[in-house]
């Protein structure tokens, strides 16, 4: 893990940044392990404290499940930000040589492709959200939901179908932080289901 990180990081800032979608897949792959990468080493020091026995709990399959979502929420927010932040590098990145997705399939297809992810990802919300009764009994996780995933996401989702020019994409850039904020951020929430 500790060699893997930093070669991946090196290799991208060597090549992978420069090819279609690899880059973008690398550094979401990248963002996703972190909050696996937390749990594996908080179980491994349950375990070697308290026994192998304690990972069969249902405490420990509920982590994961809840890591699992975090982890996919963070890949695909992150790649929607890097897909952003390609849109708003185009003419740089045409005049280096890149072969980003905005490069490649040209602006429009790419906020097509942006589009489809943002509203994949709420969708794929709003089905955890009535699948899982933890969060289908919370009315603080609707709000939530609501207010701080959905609203912003569709708003995100106009902005970039609407820009015109890089002060869209870096608005919308910003936005996409404050979504991956929003995504941690509801670990207080999550928390309340323990």
């Amino acid at each position: 893990m500790f060699i893997f990180i930093p070669g991946l990081l090196w290799y991208y800032s060597t090549t992978l940044k420069k090819q279609i979608l690899v880059g973008n897949l690398a550094i979401s792959l990248l963002t996703a392990m972190v909050p696996y990468f937390v749990v594996s080493l908080e179980f491994a020091m349950l375990a070697r404290v308290h026994g192998a026995a304690i990972l069969s709990t249902e405490a420990c399959s509920m982590a994961w499940f809840w890591t699992t979502g975090f982890a996919f929420f963070a890949f695909v927010s992150n790649l929607s930000r890097e897909i952003i932040k390609d849109l708003e590098d185009l003419k740089g990145d045409q005049e280096s040589g890149c072969r980003t997705l905005p490069v490649e399939m040209g602006e429009g297809a790419t906020k097509t492709v942006v589009l489809i992810l943002n509203l994949a990802t709420v969708a794929a919300l709003w089905v955890v959200f009535f699948v899982v009764p933890e969060l289908k009994n919370s009315g603080l996780t609707l709000l939530y939901f609501s207010l701080f995933l959905t609203l912003p996401y569709l708003l995100l989702s106009g902005l970039v179908l609407r820009a015109k020019d890089n002060r869209y994409y870096h608005w919308a850039s910003q936005i996409s932080k404050l979504i991956m904020l929003a995504g941690i951020l509801f670990v207080f929430v999550a928390r309340t289901f323990f």
